[in-house]
């Protein structure tokens, strides 16, 4: 439905010339309303008449009516001579013929409407009831500008589309995903406030890299000079990032001589990139060929050239020769030459990729340069006087430290942080609006539940409201990245022009990537985190879109575990935990400024493990809502969101004598449980209501004589634990309660493939919130050391084993040191062994 006023349309229509009316919006709205034709017969000869409607009767043959248009705007002048005048010309119109364009024959027009697109008024019509009353008598029908709104709206509702520009149509259909109804219903489950209603801006830092979230740090050097390899394609990238730091901090990070040599060393880079590209083009097109050629020949070459390598099924091809004779000679010479092309371009393929991957060039390092370059970065920044200097000169020192601050990061090892100023964030006198109008593209960045989502709708919907100028869309990712599985299409601004396409804009895909590409945009497009599971390429592309975005800006989130968005370029925000004043401001907001808002804060200082858990919107919701049910408050993060779940599967209605659900508690918990783990384990937010019916069908649970399908309508309602999705999907709301929900069920499925799961990102915080409340997880750790993957996870088992406590802790993480020194060993890992001295903190 279009996110327009009637009021709105009214104008437009009024807006438009007579002519234009008739034809663009009359014509076509007659000839669904009668589903016959109807023409526009207006200009000099018009005769009273501006359209004409060949009404056509089974019995009678065609009946034409007459419709005269006219921008008359009604007053209530009683001496106004304008209904005389169109009674006149209605008369006019009702006593010329029409010649029917089926039989030629001469006709009695049957009918006379008259349409204007003002409202005629209670005081207007009774000012003119006589001239209303007689056109009524010689069978004339009046439509106004409500009743022709209404037999838009109920009728053509696409005409509406033609009155709006095209950022007008773009805003109109992307303004109602500002909602997020599942979301909201997801987080709040007391009165249903509005999230928009409580929403209090969080402090923000503009650091990612290295965990550094201020300026307020000093760099020191140990030692004078340190060496780095890099291969051929990373090489390229490290000398533009020294070049870059030169042109931002003037310090040079390597000599003169040795940047001009490998500077020409890096020219041929592009170009053999681009071979590659090319040649991969190449073959996957000659592999169809050859493979469509093939199945014609028999079905049984296919299958060996699809098994097996080039090389390999042309000794094969070869040697099958002699059976040949009954197939077609000519077609096989073809195949045989297309194999020998493949293995040409492929042997070509192959020995490019080796050269950018296994070609060493070793860089020498100015240690003194690289900690000057960072220290001049963030004195800039401490400097900067915020009263007198422009805002976004402040932002092109975010970017320049952003920039020289990937040196750290890279050259660690040999660059400590000292003095440091304990301040947990930079709090300019910024806004998180301020940074988003400021045309850049940007990344925010944050924990589960730290308001990313809310944020962003935030910003979109003060753009709606204020109605500024241009396009603006708000979708996740991972949605819009779905509109190219079909195809295998990663190109997002064809997805988005695909996903518009989707919601009925009339335009095609090249014509609404070039409004993206050219006209004012803003693509507001949430949650990286989820989008990359599925869809891997996401960040790349990204990084295409934001330079295709040429007049407008591209502002995404992602949690903070996705390292990749570093490449993305974008100016990047770091959301921080609530501070104790706005805790107190948004439970205040909650509750009106009421009692409950002391309580809930008076709880947090009483209990500081569950205080350090309840910084962000999302945990702050949940423990408001608690709070209003009477329900007694938690202490940890895992019993805040049990809490919540009791609550809605009606465990806490069982002691209070309520019956809202025909099943019991337990169950219901166990089925979403093993739903949430199912979602998870197959990488998805979201699923079919059939699907889930069919998916607790196949689990082991004990229904009893229950069924599942009745299970999962009561997990939706009264429950609300799953929650309806568009195009009859479901989901848990936030991927927060989904992760739980799993922690819980993996206890019961650790016959699973575990290294699948502690290698993926996906699941850390499922397994983070299973060490919270699981008694043992030396289970975890037994499975990495025994397969040999504990370096790859040791980020993770630092998290974990923090969890834990004295001499199970201490143990822990001897074993994990000694494991990872082994691996390291292993692997031919040259880091030095204090490099996992954290394991040790206490």
């Amino acid at each position: 439905m279009l996110d327009i006023s009637d009021e709105e349309v009214l104008i437009k229509l009024a807006e438009l010339r007579e002519d234009d009316l008739s034809k663009s919006i009359l014509v076509p709205l007659f000839q669904i309303i009668y589903g016959c034709r109807a023409e526009f017969v207006g200009g000099r000869e018009e005769k009273g008449r501006d359209i004409i409607i060949y009404r056509n009767d089974p019995i009678d043959g065609v009946h034409p009516y007459a419709v005269q248009v006219k921008k008359i705007k009604p007053t209530s002048n009683s001496q106004s001579n304008s209904f005389q005048q169109l009674i006149t010309q209605l008369h006019q119109a009702s006593s010329e013929e029409i010649i029917c364009p089926e039989s030629h024959v001469k006709l009695q027009t049957k009918r006379l409407i008259f349409v204007t697109p003002f409202n005629l008024g209670q005081r207007v019509m009774d000012s003119h009831y006589g001239a209303l009353k007689k056109a009524k008598l010689e069978g004339v029908s009046i439509i106004d500008g409500a009743k022709l709104l209404s037999l838009l709206h109920s009728n053509a509702p696409d005409l509406l589309r033609s009155l709006m520009r095209d950022n007008e149509i773009l805003k109109s259909y992307i303004n109602p995903e500002l909602t997020n109804d599942s979301l909201m219903k997801a987080i709040n489950l007391g009165d249903k406030k509005n999230v928009f209603d409580i929403y209090c801006e969080v402090d923000f830092s503009f650091f990612l890299g290295a965990g550094i979230e201020s300026p307020n740090f000093n760099f020191v050097n140990e030692g004078k000079y340190i060496t780095k390899s890099y291969n051929l394609e990373r090489l390229r990238d490290v000398i533009d990032r020294i070049e870059k730091t030169k042109e931002t901090t003037g310090f040079m990070l390597v000599s003169d001589g040795v940047l001009q040599k490998f500077l020409n060393i890096t020219k041929g880079v592009d170009e053999r990139k681009s071979e590659i590209s090319q040649l991969d083009v190449a073959i996957r097109e000659d592999r169809m060929q050859l493979a469509e050629d093939l199945s014609s020949l028999s079905g049984n070459y296919y299958k060996k050239f699809r098994a097996n390598g080039i090389v390999d099924f042309i000794k094969y091809f070869e040697g099958e020769f002699d059976s040949f004779s009954s197939l077609n000679s000519k077609l096989y010479d073809s195949s045989l030459s297309k194999c020998y092309n493949l293995r040409i371009k492929k042997t070509r393929y192959d020995e490019l990729l080796k050269l950018m991957d296994e070609a060493s060039y070793t860089l020498e390092f100015d240690l003194e340069e690289v900690t000057r370059a960072l220290n001049s970065a963030f004195k800039s920044m401490r400097n900067f006087n915020f009263k007198s200097e422009d805002l976004d000169d402040y932002f092109t020192l975010i970017d320049n430290a952003n920039s020289t601050l990937f040196w750290y990061g890279e050259l660690s090892k040999s660059i400590n942080i000292v003095d440091v100023e304990k301040v947990q964030c930079i709090k300019p006198p910024i806004t998180l609006s301020k940074v988003f109008n400021s045309n850049r593209n940007i990344i925010i960045l944050g924990d589960a539940g730290s308001g990313k989502t809310t944020s962003l709708q935030f910003f979109a919907k003060s753009l709606y409201e204020e109605k500024q100028g241009g396009v603006v869309v708000f979708c996740t990712l991972h949605k819009i990245c779905s509109f190219g599985e079909a195809d295998k299409e990663r190109s997002l601004a064809k997805l988005i022009s695909r996903y518009l396409i989707s919601l009925g804009i009339r335009k095609g895909e090249l014509e609404l990537e070039e409004v993206l590409k050219n006209q004012k945009v803003t693509l507001i497009l949430d949650s990286i985190d989820e989008a990359c599971v599925t869809f891997p390429w996401v960040i790349d592309s990204l990084i295409v879109l934001g330079k295709h975005v040429t007049n407008g800006q591209v502002i995404t989130s992602s949690r903070k575990s996705i390292e990749d968005v570093k490449e993305l370029g974008f100016m990047s925000l770091t959301l921080c935990p609530f501070d104790e004043r706005q805790k107190e401001l948004f439970f205040s907001k909650w509750f009106n400024s009421s009692n409950m808002a002391k309580e809930v804060v008076r709880h947090l200082k009483e209990n500081p493990k569950l205080s350090e858990v309840v910084t962000n919107p999302l945990s702050a919701t949940i423990l408001a809502t608690l709070k209003e049910n009477n329900i007694p408050l938690p202490s940890t993060e895992s019993s805040l969101y049990q809490k919540r779940f009791d609550l809605l599967s009606g465990l806490f209605d069982r002691f209070k004598g309520v019956n809202r659900s025909k099943f019991r508690p337990e169950l219901l918990i166990e089925s979403a449980q093993y739903l949430a783990f199912e979602f998870h384990i197959n990488n998805q937010r979201k699923m079919l209501k059939a699907d889930a019916v069919v998916t607790l069908s196949e689990s082991s649970i004990n229904f009893g004589c229950d069924s599942p399908k009745e299970i999962v309508l009561e997990l939706i309602s009264p429950c609300e634990i799953l929650l309806p999705e568009d195009k009859g999907m479901l989901s848990f709301g936030h991927l927060r309660f989904q992760e739980y929900l799993s922690s819980i069920e993996l206890d019961k499925r650790k016959s699973l493939p575990l290294h699948r799961m502690l290698k993926n990102k996906w699941w850390h915080d499922v397994i983070y919130l299973y060490s919270q409340t699981s008694r043992d997880i030396s289970w975890l750790i037994d499975d990495a050391i025994s397969n040999n993957y504990t370096y790859d996870v040791r980020d993770l088992f630092e998290r974990i084993i923090e969890l834990r406590k004295g001499k199970e802790k201490e143990t822990l993480n001897q074993r994990v040191v000694s494991a990872v020194e082994v691996e390291m060993d292993e692997r031919g890992i040259s880091q030095k062994y204090d490099d996992f001295d954290y394991l040790y903190d206490e």
